[in-house]
């Protein structure tokens, strides 16, 4: 056992009389065998009701369902302590909390490094959580969960979810997710939450999910995420708007996705972003991907509310075949107002375009602000939308801007291509002198302005 597991453990049984319920206890007391075979669920929870503070020696605990109130402290001995979903537990065919592996409700609550097992494939419905954080009575603060193993879940693998309340001030940390038939990590509602460490492999529907689905009154903000390997993410606001959200350091593998047996549907993008203000992504790695590596679509438009302040910095696109045709985009900005991406590498398929806006319904308001940027391959760099670009590299087989929306700027950057912007029926295409592929120059075509740029057109 891992030397950070036993310190605590050392120092809670040393000092038992610290519960203000009675001493720290084992659930072994309360007649807990840990061997695989017996239904522990009633001696597991008459210890957590009892006491403050419980211990689980390592074993497998077949449980039902366990509740975890208010001023609780769970520590184990580490992954070696298995909570296993006991398989004659009634079937779900409908959302339900006490079909969820825990249920904590209560806030100031610890919860040790712990395994937890479900029945995936016996089960039906899909809210079979293994860790389910629901306010029912009050809104619950200050819950750690310090790690946890997660396999074959009838739902979702951690749910941060709401009633009529929410949480707040959570920290979930070094959480290995595989095969859940829902979302690895989901958050409906609440602020000050932060995800770190996570890991999700085989998730039906996402890897993780900040999804808003609260009553319009209830915070979504102030929300971080840092480190995490995943098929997809989503950021969404839906009934709620969500702001002030951090990810960083995430790798999104589109071979991750998807669960045995499989979900119902599932969401091909990257990364989904709708409804969602003040949005930072810090290096992103984005791969083998169906449909579009980042995208915001036409949501919201009755309200006309489209994602605001959204920023990347060092996000590599690779290994992205894309076999969706209808769009042949890596980043639609349908329902950005602005994007900006720092310093941007990507690699793109023939007949791809990198950025994908629309032309009537969100017209004159996806702009897209590219500061250094190498970008290699595809279609276009840029189609249907507003593009500011500086320090770029940029080598297409077709064009560079396609049917923009609104003039465009780029400025101190090396450009090759078969034309700048298209070409106009009427008149025709603007021959650029060949000074311009060894000297940096100014010109403007079609009211795009290119400054202090080298520009070599191929035939």
């Amino acid at each position: 056992m891992n030397i950070l597991h036993i310190l605590p453990i050392c120092l809670l049984l040393s000092h038992c009389m610290t519960s203000q319920k009675g001493q720290t206890q084992s659930v072994k007391k309360y007649g807990a065998k840990g061997n695989g075979l017996h239904d522990d669920t009633e001696a597991i929870q008459a210890a957590i009701d009892k006491n403050e503070t419980v211990f689980l020696p390592k074993g497998v605990y077949l449980v039902n369902h366990l509740v975890v109130g208010d001023n609780k402290r769970i520590y184990t001995e580490g992954y070696e302590t298995v909570l296993k979903q006991n398989p004659n537990h009634a079937r779900l065919a409908h959302y339900d909390v006490d079909k969820s592996l825990i249920w904590v409700k209560g806030s100031y609550v610890f919860l040790d490094y712990l395994t937890c097992e479900g029945n995936i494939e016996a089960y039906g419905g899909e809210q079979n959580h293994a860790v389910l954080l629901l306010p029912d009575t009050k809104n619950i603060s200050n819950v750690h969960i310090k790690g946890l193993k997660i396999k074959n879940m009838r739902g979702d693998g951690l749910c941060i979810g709401n009633t009529h309340f929410f949480c707040s001030d959570i920290k979930a940390e070094n959480l290995t997710i595989q095969n859940v038939y829902r979302n690895g990590v989901s958050v409906t509602s609440g602020h000050d939450i932060l995800l770190s460490n996570i890991d999700v492999r085989q998730s039906g529907l996402g890897g993780i999910d900040l999804e808003g689905e609260g009553n319009t009154d209830m915070p979504f903000e102030n929300i971080q995420i840092e480190k995490a390997l995943v098929g997809n993410l989503s950021v969404s606001g839906m009934n709620q708007k969500l702001t002030n959200v951090t990810i960083k350091d995430v790798h999104i593998d589109g071979t991750l996705k998807g669960s045995t047996p499989s979900y119902k549907y599932m969401n091909p993008s990257g990364i989904i972003i709708e409804k969602a203000e003040n949005v930072q992504f810090t290096d992103i790695i984005l791969e083998n991907l169906p449909e579009f590596a980042i995208y915001a679509g036409d949501v919201d438009t009755k309200q006309a509310f489209l994602s605001r302040n959204i920023i990347f910095n060092n996000v590599k696109i690779r290994k992205s075949s894309l076999t969706e045709t209808r769009y042949n985009a890596y980043i639609c900005v349908m329902g950005f107002t602005d994007l900006t991406l720092n310093n941007l590498t990507a690699d793109l398929e023939k007949d791809k375009t990198l950025f994908l806006g629309k032309t009537e319904t969100f017209k004159g308001t996806q702009q897209v602000i590219l500061n250094k940027a190498e970008v290699r391959g595809g279609k276009n760099l840029a189609q249907r939308c507003q593009l500011v670009g500086k320090n770029l590299v940029i080598d297409t087989e077709g064009g560079c801007l396609t049917e923009m929306t609104a003039p465009s700027i780029v400025e101190d950057s090396d450009i090759k291509c078969q034309r700048l912007t298209d070409k106009v029926a009427d008149k025709p295409k603007t021959k650029i002198p060949a000074s311009y592929s060894t000297q940096k120059r100014s010109l403007t075509v079609d009211k795009t302005d290119f400054k202090n740029c080298t520009v070599v057109e191929r035939e």
